[in-house]
């Protein structure tokens, strides 16, 4: 049995923008349409971690209840912000997905920064259709590694089983999502399709690079020999 957990952001798909453009109409909704938009990280971020530093940067209290009415917003307008956007799923992601998805005793789920409804909001515009059975999502951790966790113990209760760290493989573009894996114990695969460099993730130290998906091989036997 494997477990391979992906990213979406950089990794399955890019959206042009439309995250960053939706917050910012948020922001704006809440402060005013004349405010600067503020200086955030957002690349291999968990939502609930962007939402707080947003919070912080535009001097509003950090609590649950300024979280929730800011991300409503912010799921308010991604839809239109997705359609606005030049994105497009990234190369090689349907063949990967679709060989994948016949592996024998490989379960596929996501491990992304993106709150749950987001998650599904950016995979159903670009039709997306894999059946990921599990997941860990930026709804309720601000850190990735803490999503991480969550992505396994889903796929757990999912799966009716325990879950090895040594079965598991988190596929993503950024720093973060190598560091994520580590925090597990899963082994990590990196893909140079998001604003990552090749330097940067190299540094980081992935169990295996590759700069795009366009030939799937080397990725998918990555994982088969992983699964055991």
């Amino acid at each position: 049995m494997v477990v391979v957990l992906l990213d979406i952001d950089g990794t399955l798909l890019t959206a042009g923008g439309a995250g960053r453009a939706a917050l910012v109409a948020a922001m704006r909704q809440e402060l005013g349409p004349d405010i600067p938009e503020a200086k955030v990280e957002i690349a291999g971020r968990t939502d609930r971690g962007i939402l707080g530093d947003l919070l912080v940067a535009y001097e509003l209290p950090v609590d649950e209840e300024n979280f929730l009415r800011l991300l409503q917003m912010y799921l308010d307008h991604l839809p239109a912000e997705l359609e606005r956007a030049t994105g497009h799923v990234l190369p090689g992601v349907p063949e990967l997905l679709s060989e994948l998805a016949e592996m024998d005793e490989a379960y596929l789920g996501l491990l992304t920064g993106n709150v749950a409804v987001a998650a599904r909001a950016k995979l159903a515009h670009y039709q997306i259709h894999t059946p990921f059975l599990f997941g860990g999502y930026g709804d309720d951790h601000a850190d990735r590694g803490d999503v991480a966790a969550a992505a396994i113990a889903d796929a757990e209760r999912h799966l009716g089983r325990e879950v090895s760290p040594k079965n598991v493989v988190v596929i993503g573009d950024t720093r973060n999502d190598i560091r994520c894996a580590r925090a597990v114990g899963a082994a990590a695969v990196a893909v140079e399709t998001g604003l990552a460099s090749p330097e940067e993730l190299r540094d980081e130290g992935a169990d295996l690079q590759v700069e795009n998906f366009k030939d799937p091989a080397p990725v998918l036997a990555f994982i088969r020999e992983r699964n055991g």
